[in-house]
């Protein structure tokens, strides 16, 4: 026998984000008689098994489309055997409450996924916007695709798993800092709050020392880089580990500015040769 259908033309839809750990969200309807009806989109898809996520956020209802934001595709109450099949993004029908389509994930991130459910808002008549924890991103409504992440709004505490402690932030790192991926390339940053990238590995260098508006990480580089005239500026306390050859004619000026140069190695110094090296405190 076929499912009968109901139709919501009135009254209100109460989004639940119900009991985290036994069930996935569900959505209530209150009549303008004051009749309640409970699960009421569970009940409109038990042919398709369809529901609504974990945590539900936001729900919207935009053109005849009823969308509804979830933090996570399946509360764990539910099991990997539960007949019902959530999502982060799941959009009905706005006055029958069947489910058009289901997104389980917004963002992966090595098999993980990066991105939880907060909102939703509609643009025109072929896109919307998701608000999730990392970014907002832009939704085809013809066909549910998830499409590119706007630039600028992505999290960068969070690498997977849906969790900002699963990112790390680079707060406590003195200023002339930077952050490099696993192959010496500069990350993101901003100010001296380094932020992590979508970037696998990540390390840190510091760069202690300035040639002319460039920073180096070590001494030895600076000098390498430093043209005649050049004035060479310490940002930090910086250690020596290989000899240092000024040569060619240069004048280079080399400017404590309060901090200290330590030799780490035996045998190893600054070896000026037909050039000049003044250093200033």
């Amino acid at each position: 026998m076929a499912q009968a259908e109901t139709t919501y033309n009135s009254g209100v839809f109460i989004l639940n984000e119900d009991w985290y750990g036994h069930n996935n969200s569900t959505i209530n309807h209150l009549s303008h008689t004051g009749q309640f009806t409970y699960r009421i989109l569970q009940a409109a898809n038990q042919d398709t098994h369809f529901s609504l996520g974990c945590t539900s956020q936001f729900g919207a209802i935009y053109g005849d489309r009823f969308y509804i934001i979830s933090k996570q595709e399946q509360d764990p109450g539910e099991g990997s055997n539960s007949q019902w099949r959530g999502g982060r993004v799941v959009v009905a029908d706005a006055k029958t409450l069947k489910v058009i389509y289901s997104i389980p994930t917004i963002l992966e991130i090595d098999g993980k996924s990066a991105a939880d459910g907060r909102a939703f808002v509609g643009v025109d008549e072929t896109k919307g916007y998701i608000g999730t924890s990392n970014g907002i991103f832009i939704l085809d409504l013809a066909s549910g695709k998830i499409g590119k992440r706007i630039a600028g709004t992505e999290n960068p505490l969070v690498k997977g798993g849906e969790n900002n402690s699963d990112g790390t932030s680079y707060a406590g790192l003195p200023a002339g800092s930077t952050v490099k991926d696993s192959n010496g390339a500069d990350v993101e940053v901003a100010g001296v709050i380094w932020k992590t990238t979508d970037a696998l590995t990540l390390k840190t260098t510091t760069e202690a020392v300035e040639v002319g508006g460039v920073k180096f990480a070590t001494l030895e580089e600076a000098f390498a880089a430093a043209k005649n005239g050049d004035t060479i500026t310490l940002l930090s306390d910086v250690e020596m580990t290989e000899t240092i050859k000024v040569t060619d004619g240069k004048k280079i000026t080399l400017a404590l500015n309060g901090f200290n140069v330590t030799i780490t190695a035996t045998g190893k110094f600054i070896r000026v040769c037909n050039a000049e090296l003044t250093s200033l405190q």
